[in-house]
């Protein structure tokens, strides 16, 4: 009766433990891309990926680059982890925005992105925050939307098959979400690594 009991809770807890694995995977996501929405591709030879803004985001001039990104690394200095834009596009008729970071910090690549997404969510704690996880051509990504009655974020946390970690956010006005879901899809689509490319 004991080796029973013994067995059945031995069961128990490899169904669990698998449960949880499960959970935590990356599971295959499908981005309907097309083409015409789309911007020429940037592409970053040092992390190994090319991606299109939507059409109609142009890469914001040098100066305009400066003042947002010295406004963000200047506020991201109290942070444990540190992100610094390296590509910023805008959208001029509604004022929406795409970044594309890099991480500072040496950390280790799993203990950076858990850092990073637990400070963001602490951030934005009083907004309303969607996470999800998925995996897109060759990449792991954990995906937080947020919130709130102004603004809607789209913020990828993307890890390559080699350990780099960057990041893409959108930041759109709220009234102007609906209209730009298509290509804000289909530029999540664009994401390839530069291998893929050639």
């Amino acid at each position: 009766m004991k080796i029973k009991i013994i067995l059945f809770l031995f069961i128990i807890l490899a169904l669990v433990s698998c449960s949880k694995k499960s959970s935590q995977t990356y599971k295959p996501l499908f981005f309907h891309v097309d083409s015409l929405l789309l911007e020429p591709a940037y592409i970053d030879s040092s992390m190994n990926f090319a991606f299109q803004a939507p059409k109609g985001w142009k890469t914001v001039s040098a100066d305009l680059f400066e003042k947002i990104r010295n406004k963000l690394v200047l506020h991201s200095d109290s942070m444990i982890v540190q992100i610094t834009p390296i590509k910023i596009f805008m959208n001029e008729n509604n004022s929406s925005l795409c970044f594309i970071s890099i991480f500072e910090n040496s950390l280790n690549p799993d203990l950076l992105k858990t850092q990073y997404l637990s400070l963001i969510k602490t951030k934005f704690k009083d907004n309303k925050i969607n996470a999800n996880k998925f995996a897109y051509h060759n990449f792991m990504v954990d995906q937080l939307l947020i919130m709130n009655q102004k603004r809607i974020i789209i913020k990828l946390v993307i890890t390559s098959k080699n350990n780099k970690i960057f990041v893409i956010d959108y930041i759109i006005p709220a009234k102007f979400y609906q209209e730009n879901l298509r290509t804000v899809e289909s530029s999540i689509g664009s994401l390839k690594s530069i291998k893929e490319e050639k």
